[in-house]
């Protein structure tokens, strides 16, 4: 999905209160003004319950929005004489309002995990359509909607001093729709390319003589459109670090395959991610 703004202004107000040690209440308001939008406010209301110190739960209900920027409303593509696209300049102000909640939780001393979901509401979403009967000029207008939910698990485990592990898994349903009447031709093609599943392990350990080695395994399922195949992948890196501040370390990347295609948008070609390799040298002093 594209970027979302809920960029604080001067008609920023917040307020923080707390009934018992173990409870918190934030109430948010952010304000901006845009040259293409006028006025847009992003209202937020967090609350954060701490039963005991091992857990922690919340919950959150927030506004964003993405105002439009010139090339929403001022952009004309002309090609020939003839006009292929031309923007629109009464294109509104996106929207999205997120539902999310989570637990934190700290079974014992070395275990900790956190889990997040979310539901999030889409709407007024840019589209690209025909501007009047003919195909071309193409426009832009507000004719999408979406829905999105979704969670994410996080481990983290360190059995000993100098070894520990964190792992993650996500999980992201995303479904695009037409208003009524849109003639749409893209239908979030290229918000909605997100893989369902994407799942990370990291081990991270400290060796003698000021040596570290960490390695991370990563897989991403099927990309849906364009459909690209789902692929894993590992890095792994060697440091060493020196009494001086100095730090020499070497990091190898997508190691599994000598190359593999990440992502593909509908306009671009299928470049492929190489196997590659570097070595850094860091001085801290």
């Amino acid at each position: 999905m594209r970027c979302w703004s809920r960029r604080s202004a001067p008609s920023t107000r917040s307020a923080s209160t707390s009934r018992t040690a173990h409870a918190a209440l934030v109430l948010g308001l952010k304000g901006e003004k845009g040259s293409f939008s006028g006025y847009e406010v992003a209202p937020t209301i967090r609350f954060a319950w701490t039963p005991t110190p091992r857990t922690t739960a919340w919950a959150a209900v927030s506004r964003a929005v993405r105002t439009p920027v010139r090339i929403d409303e001022d952009l004309v593509i002309r090609l020939n004489g003839i006009n292929f696209f031309e923007a629109n300049d009464d294109f509104q102000t996106e929207t999205a309002l997120a539902y999310e909640l989570g637990v934190r939780h700290r079974p014992v001393s070395a275990l900790t995990f956190d889990l997040s979901t979310f539901a999030y509401r889409y709407d007024h979403l840019r589209s690209a359509e025909p501007a009047g009967a003919a195909p071309v000029p193409l426009t832009f207008k507000n004719g999408l909607d979406a829905r999105s939910y979704g969670a994410e698990l996080t481990l983290m485990y360190q059995p000993l001093p100098r070894l520990s592990f964190k792992g993650s898994y996500r999980f992201l349903d995303l479904d695009f729709s037409k208003d009524p009447g849109s003639r749409d031709t893209s239908n979030g093609s290229s918000e909605g390319n997100d893989a369902k599943h994407v799942a990370i392990l990291g081990a991270h350990v400290n060796l003698p003589r000021n040596f570290e080695l960490d390695a991370f395994l990563r897989h991403a399922s099927a990309l849906p459109k364009p459909a690209l195949p789902g692929y894993t992948t590992m890095d792994a890196r060697v440091g060493w670090r020196t009494s001086k501040g100095f730090e020499i370390s070497l990091w190898g990347r997508n190691l599994l395959d000598r190359q593999f295609p990440e992502f593909l948008t509908t306009n671009s070609l299928n470049e492929q991610v190489h196997r590659r390799g570097a070595l850094k040298l860091t001085w801290r002093p």
